[in-house]
């Protein structure tokens, strides 16, 4: 097991030779636990009789409680038929991939309080124009809470500006593993095909090369900008002396978010004279939804930033802001 710093400065490293789980602090399991239907009963406390739910002896057997073994804290609800994956088998699905010598893990971590469970693995880097590095991976994931399937994602993250991009685009997908009683068998034969995806790094390389060549104009930025915008946000209302505050909020909002974009740009030009192209146009805006985009409920410290930006809703709009970028 060969690892360096935790990658995009999250995660749990993992020494030379080191237990992969005891090191990144994922060595418990997922266990479950019947569920039982509830009535609420007046019990006698200091201020008086006050309202409480007990339990009843009546199983409600199409649902069971995950939680976890370490600190009996519960994951989620889930179906009685939920298949659970547990994080030492993912680790060991990890570990098959990286037995043949092409990739290492860099780091693991766990989200929501281990709702979300990941692996990192590198594969493989290629440089742009301008000393522009780009490192590739592939993200192993597991969710206990019954939110998505077991999942094997290429992604790659820019130096210069730690932005994340997946590299699931067109004919590039990642694998995806029902929670189902037959999904050790799915894993079985899940180890070939991602090795065989791998090869996607190299689909990547070329097309983020071409939208490097892609030169643009100022204005055809500011147009790529303004597509994207509307895409995720839908149309802007067109200023008029009548607008309501609703109307004018908008139209801030969205001159707010075009100047996070230009400012972003900005950094590029003094990265390299050629910072006109549809790569750095798509990183102006892939630098904002990582580092700038205001997430629902973040506090400082909070892992949701990260979560939307690997699994979420950035994610997503960083997907449709590279296929935009590649309409170009």
């Amino acid at each position: 097991m060969v690892t360096t710093t935790p990658w995009h400065g999250i995660g749990q490293s993992v020494d030379k030779d080191a237990n992969l789980l005891e090191d990144s602090n994922l060595n418990w399991t997922v266990e479950q636990r019947p569920l039982y239907l509830g009535e609420q009963v007046n019990a006698w406390d200091e201020d008086g009789v006050t309202p409480t739910t007990m339990p009843t002896k009546e199983l409600v057997e199409s649902h069971t409680a995950n939680y976890r073994s370490d600190t009996n804290e519960v994951l989620a609800v889930t179906g009685s038929k939920y298949e659970i994956f547990q994080n030492e088998e993912l680790a060991a699905l990890v570990e098959a991939v990286e037995d043949d010598g092409q990739a290492e893990v860099e780091s693991a971590l766990s989200l929501r309080g281990g709702r979300d469970v990941i692996f990192l693995m590198k594969n493989s880097s290629f440089e742009l124009p301008g000393d522009d590095m780009v490192h590739t991976y592939h993200i192993f994931g597991n969710n206990h809470a019954g939110e998505r399937s077991i999942y094997v994602l290429p992604t790659s993250l820019r130096v210069f500006c730690s932005n994340m991009l997946h590299m699931v685009y067109r004919n590039s997908t990642g694998f995806k593993i029902r929670h189902t009683s037959s999904m050790k068998d799915r894993v079985a034969d899940a180890i070939s095909q991602i090795k065989q995806s791998q090869k996607s790094a190299e689909k990547f390389r070329v097309t983020c090369q071409q939208l490097a060549e892609k030169r643009l104009s100022v204005q055809q930025i500011r147009d790529y900008w303004g597509d994207v915008y509307t895409k995720q946000y839908g149309p802007t209302p067109v200023w008029h002396k009548d607008l309501d505050a609703g109307e004018k909020s908008q139209i801030t909002r969205k001159e707010e978010i075009m100047s996070e974009f230009g400012n972003a740009l900005g950094k590029e030009s003094k990265r390299t004279s050629e910072s006109l192209n549809a790569w750095t146009a798509l990183n102006s805006v892939t630098e904002w939804i990582d580092h700038g985009r205001t997430v629902r409920g973040e506090k400082k410290g909070d892992q949701l930033r990260i979560h939307s930006n690997m699994l979420g809703s950035a994610a997503k709009m960083k997907s449709m802001a590279l296929e935009t970028a590649l309409a170009l």
